[in-house]
């Protein structure tokens, strides 16, 4: 009989002693089931009251529940010892972590204390581990969020610091640190925020990385630094780490634009609507736009910036390009023109007359195109609304042209009919 064979016999000996000793029969016990691979599947025997004279229903039935509780709380403390025992190797157990959430989420105070605890005694390279596994990750992310009160949290974003690359860029890492971001207050996070404000570039030309780091970007400490002195009646101000984190972006947005994973990044930015950052944005890609727009990622990208302000700089690009008909007849590109065409009109009529004009000069060789086609139809049904918007708006001018006359007309007739 292996050493946990051995405290499940003697947990079944406590619980049997205690029914014993309140005078129940052996048949009427409860039965711990040996380890079982989910603690879903521990099974308490139901009590009859069929065979027990003398004891009034109500009376068995509470005593039933003491009893089946009794065994959870033994089951409990058995498995929790386990646990504490040799930590990793529970939170590893592919077979057991579901146990462990379990304990950890039926759990008080002191217990999670006392698992931080004995996860700080461990080499920091043992969490890194944990959070990157496929099950072990779940484990650490139940513990931040059940212990985000405790005193000894601050230990993990501390740890995460360290390696916040090989976490942010793995595929189940990545959900612990958002974890972090998610349950900690900001000042337990600031070493784990950063970290990731001066490792940013590393992270956001990954795949999994440019996830994380668009989660993260909301989260990360937005409150600038003021200080003023008195005696100088001068002060200073030191911006906020997302404030660092948003112009290193922008600063490298043509780099990034052109990056598949990092031109998620710089549409999250972009997203944002913040001027200070889309206008350096709109210049540091102005050389771009042809490219981006027959790129899957970077029409996008472009599109994104057509909800902005600075539409124009797309605008103004593309009209002044020789290569405006051939993006057009693109396979991506006719979404952007399109998306153009519909934003400017709303937006920059001036822009919008323009464009339409000069697509309206090739538009033979658009709808001999399958993607052109797209947009020369779109071009068509814009120019009969914008007929009808006109029609409209001449036979207003008719009307109130009408209207004026009426009422000269009745002003004269008022007037020579005074003079008589």
């Amino acid at each position: 009989m292996n050493n946990y064979s051995l405290r499940m016999a003697n947990a079944e000996q406590n619980l049997s002693s205690l029914m014993q000793n309140l005078s129940l029969f052996n048949n009427y016990q409860g039965d711990v089931q040996d380890y079982p691979s989910t603690s879903s599947n521990v099974n308490f025997r139901s009590y009859s009251t069929a065979q027990t004279p003398g004891v009034y229903p109500i009376t068995t039935n509470l005593l039933s529940v003491d009893f089946s509780d009794s065994g959870r709380l033994l089951y409990r403390q058995i498995l929790l010892q386990r646990f504490l025992t040799d930590l990793y190797r529970a939170i590893f157990d592919s077979a057991n972590y579901s146990d462990f959430i379990w304990v950890l989420s039926d759990s008080g105070k002191t217990v999670i204390d006392s698992v931080l605890k004995k996860m700080a005694a461990y080499p920091d390279q043992m969490l890194i581990m944990a959070s990157c596994d496929v099950h072990a990750s779940k484990v650490i992310k139940k513990l931040i969020s059940l212990g985000k009160k405790s005193p000894y949290i601050s230990m993990i974003p501390k740890i995460f610091a360290s390696r916040v690359v090989t976490l942010m860029n793995n595929q189940h890492g990545r959900h612990v640190v958002q974890q972090c971001f998610t349950f900690l207050d900001k000042l337990s996070n600031m070493p784990l925020s950063e970290e990731v404000v001066k490792r940013w570039l590393d992270i956001a030309n990954d795949k999994y990385g440019c996830i994380a780091l668009q989660n993260c970007i909301d989260y990360i400490d937005d409150t600038p630094q003021l200080y003023y002195a008195y005696h100088s009646g001068s002060g200073s101000y030191n911006a906020s780490l997302q404030e660092h984190l948003l112009v290193n972006i922008s600063e490298h947005a043509a780099m990034l634009a052109l990056d598949t994973y990092g031109n998620f990044i710089l549409q999250r930015v972009i997203r944002m609507n913040i001027p200070v950052y889309n206008i350096v944005i709109a210049e540091g890609i102005k050389h771009l736009y042809e490219t981006l727009c027959t790129n899957k990622s970077g029409s996008y990208l472009v599109e994104q910036f057509l909800n902005t302000p600075f539409r124009s700089y797309v605008a103004e690009e593309l009209l002044s390009s020789s290569k405006l008909i051939p993006i057009a007849q693109h396979e991506f590109g006719n979404y952007v023109i399109q998306k153009l065409i519909k934003r400017t009109k709303v937006h920059d009529a001036p822009l919008y007359r323009e464009l339409c004009k000069k697509l309206l000069q090739d538009l033979d060789k658009l709808q001999c195109s399958v993607y052109g086609r797209k947009v020369a139809n779109l071009l068509k049904y814009q120019q009969k609304e914008d007929e009808a918007i006109e029609e409209k708006i001449i036979q207003k001018l008719e009307e109130q042209s009408r209207a004026m006359q009426a009422s000269c007309s009745s002003a004269n007739l008022l007037w020579s009919m005074s003079t008589l």
